[in-house]
């Protein structure tokens, strides 16, 4: 495997284990409950902490204007995904739909790194490990 592409991995596989870190271990309930409020301070404050562990994950491999850049398109998409979901789907895990609203917010996150990934190569940055 090229380096590129084991670099292009790594950035990957970071930029999903910050998903989980950031949606599963560093989210609380409150948190999680009120992201139906649009612009309301912990659904802003979840997806602050999703952009600054996209930073730290970006700026491993690419250059700080673009950490920069890449974790605010993360920080916008994962607001207003969850934002959406939280305000149209149902609240309750007893509900079928429930769990269709959930995986599809997390299919839609998975997504998003995609582009993110998406971004750096069309863009032809360079990635490299830079530590």
């Amino acid at each position: 495997m090229p380096l590129h592409d084991y670099y292009m991995l790594q950035f990957a596989i970071l930029l999903t284990f910050k998903h989980f870190i950031c949606d599963f271990v560093l989210q609380d309930a409150e948190m999680a409950e009120s992201k139906s409020i649009y612009l309301g301070k912990l659904g802003l404050s979840h997806s602050f902490h999703h952009a600054i562990g996209t930073f730290m994950v970006c700026i491993l491999f690419l250059n700080p204007p673009w950490a920069v850049i890449l974790s605010a398109v993360d920080f916008f998409i994962h607001y207003h995904i969850d934002w959406i979901k939280m305000r149209f789907g149902p609240r309750s895990y007893r509900d079928k739909h429930y769990w269709v609203w959930f995986g599809a917010d997390q299919f839609l996150h998975q997504l998003t790194y995609i582009l993110l990934l998406i971004l750096v190569i069309y863009t032809g940055q360079t990635v490299d490990f830079k530590i």
